[in-house]
């Protein structure tokens, strides 16, 4: 119970502040931005990582101190490596949340055709922003 609590809080930490991550400058080289971009996403990782291997760590730990049987160490390890594969693995919403915040100042980061995933949308207008549809007549 306490690893899926503290999974529970990391989980919501992980999401508050682990995809803020800087802005590309509109004027940098392709070359520049390319670099920065690895250099954003791979540090927004290891903070995800930190984070989780907290869990992971208290979760051998805490099964020693109070003697727990297999079952609590199964749970355990499951929770972390759970939250690992929502918040760490490459895939498409871990992906576009940190090229979305990159791409905050208009610049293109080109993140997801990194990893093989399919382009953003540049979402340039209202509409696109804020999901709406224009009304057809």
């Amino acid at each position: 119970m306490l690893a899926q609590l503290a999974g529970g809080v990391v989980h919501l930490i992980v999401e508050a502040i682990g995809y803020r991550v800087p802005a590309l400058d509109s004027t940098m080289s392709d070359a520049e931005a390319e670099t920065r971009v690895q250099q954003r996403w791979q540090s927004s990782m290891m903070l995800h990582l930190a984070l989780i291997e907290a869990i992971a760590i208290g979760s051998l730990v805490v099964p020693c101190a109070l003697e727990g049987g297999l079952l609590t160490y199964a749970v355990g390890a499951a929770v972390p490596l759970t939250i690992m594969a929502m918040h760490v693995w490459p895939w498409s919403r871990p992906v576009s949340t940190v090229a979305q915040a990159l791409e905050a100042e208009g610049r293109a980061s080109h993140l997801p055709e990194m990893f093989g995933l399919t382009p953003r949308e540049p979402s340039s207008s209202t509409e696109a922003q804020c999901h709406v549809r224009p009304i057809q007549e």
